[in-house]
């Protein structure tokens, strides 16, 4: 049985709140305390984005990857990014087209379009990791060859369109769970996801990230790979020490 954090959640949700940042909704971003986006973006980031048409004609499907803090800090036990000092649970980790565009020949890598370091500021309140930031930009959002801009509001928009287990936050222990039973627990929040639409990756038994597919509209549809956890999985809980500690990210 799941042990939840109840007074970290309510807190949570109260931040939420109070920053207007969708108001009771848990979003793909928001299981850690709120940040709030910069004002007045989100209407032309979204315009952007919807028009900055699909990545590509054969196929135009994205997957949205969400972290589960509590394991990644685990393994990178010495970062001092926001995600790994403060305390945060799933949170999003990138979008990537399911399909690349443009010179091949680069393999993992993109053209090398710059991403000014005013961008990282903007970028923080997505994904709480600059490391990750860089990542992002460099081997998936120019990949994609859509723009800054249009990216970075995919990405935020595929954030807002996921609704989070609130279970997940805040347990205190190592708990044991099948995958359906984690799929289920989205599923049971976003009506319009299906079991196809949602892969979980872990790290031996342990759950690492979980991927959301979207089309080019970011409605949910099947994802083009499967996960890679076993049908019995842990997750494991944020270090005692990260409970109730700070989460400015803009420093």
């Amino acid at each position: 049985m799941i042990t939840i954090g109840i007074a970290c959640w309510t807190r949570l949700v109260q931040c939420f709140d109070r920053r207007r940042l969708r108001p009771a909704r848990r979003t793909a971003v928001l299981q850690r305390t709120a940040i709030a986006p910069p004002a007045g973006a989100g209407f032309f980031l979204l315009a952007a984005a919807f028009a900055a048409g699909p990545a590509s004609a054969d196929d135009d499907r994205w997957v949205m990857t969400l972290s589960w803090s509590p394991q990644y800090c685990e393994q990178h036990k010495g970062s001092t990014e926001p995600q790994c000092t403060g305390e945060f649970y799933l949170v999003n980790f990138g979008l990537q087209a399911a399909r690349k565009v443009g010179d091949q020949s680069l393999g993992d890598s993109c053209p090398n379009v710059e991403l000014p370091e005013n961008e990282e500021d903007r970028w923080m309140w997505t994904v709480p990791n600059r490391e990750r930031i860089r990542y992002v930009w460099y081997q998936q959002g120019a990949c994609t060859e859509i723009g800054l801009t249009a990216y970075y509001a995919k990405m935020d928009y595929a954030s807002r369109r996921v609704e989070l287990p609130p279970e997940f936050a805040g347990i205190e222990r190592r708990v044991s769970l099948t995958s359906d039973q984690v799929k289920a627990a989205f599923l049971a929040l976003n009506p319009a996801m299906t079991d196809q639409s949602i892969e979980l990756e872990c790290e031996a038994r342990w759950l690492s990230e979980v991927r959301v597919c979207f089309d080019d509209e970011m409605q949910f549809v099947q994802c083009p790979t499967k996960g890679s956890c076993p049908e019995q999985i842990w997750l494991r809980p944020l270090r005692p020490d990260r409970r109730g500690a700070g989460n400015e990210i803009f420093r």
